[in-house]
């Protein structure tokens, strides 16, 4: 059901209704939160800085964006810890990705 809202908060998105899209993604993430099943919900915070970096609302996209970075961190801080000077093969989940925070429009 988290990947449905997920979705659903992307097509809103889209569609500009940006208050309606947070909703769906904040319920994505209380979901996930919530599920034993869901190891990474990196797309839902993902999916939450963009939407709230187009809200204005910076300082709150960070905090997501903050909290994919360290999820992304993790697997690698594992890796090593293993076997110095090696990195472990992560599930595409895992995986660091680039982040582009759209920012707001010029003053007029």
């Amino acid at each position: 059901m988290a990947i449905t809202y997920n979705n659903m908060s992307c097509l809103f998105k889209r569609k500009g209704l940006l208050k309606t899209s947070l909703g769906y993604a904040e319920k994505a993430l209380k979901l996930e939160t919530q599920s034993s099943k869901v190891d990474n919900p990196a797309c839902t915070h993902l999916n939450l800085c963009a939407i709230l970096s187009c809200l204005g609302r910076h300082q709150h996209a960070l905090e997501h964006c903050q909290v994919i970075y360290k999820a992304a961190l993790l697997p690698l801080a594992c890796a090593r810890e293993r076997e110095p000077g090696t990195i472990s093969p992560t599930s595409r989940h895992s995986r660091p990705s680039g982040l582009a925070i759209r920012s707001p429009p010029p003053a007029t």
